[in-house]
């Protein structure tokens, strides 16, 4: 029998930097919960800004990968939403 877990399209794997045994699990969900939490930030500083949608801008999405440091970047795969930058200098992400 196979777990709901591993059955599930949305769920995406992030390794754990502390751990090489333990992997966390990032869904859809939760990258948008965290791009709600920085987008509710920015409002309430009445911080300018401009939202972008990787997923339909392949241009803009591959332009983050690139612009995103190297001691930033997750050891295996991609970095995930949402990724913060000031014009061209890269800010954090939703835990920085």
């Amino acid at each position: 029998m196979e777990d709901a877990n591993s059955a599930n399209p949305n769920r995406r794997k992030k390794a754990d930097s502390s751990t090489d045994t333990q992997d966390l699990e990032i869904t859809d969900i939760q990258v948008k919960k965290q791009q709600q939490a920085v987008v509710g930030f920015l409002e309430a500083n009445r911080i300018m800004f401009q939202e972008v949608d990787i997923t339909i801008q392949e241009d803009q999405r591959l332009w983050m990968y690139r612009n995103i440091p190297r001691d930033k970047q997750p050891e295996t795969g991609n970095p995930l939403p949402p990724q913060i930058f000031n014009q061209d200098q890269y800010c954090g992400d939703s835990e920085s």
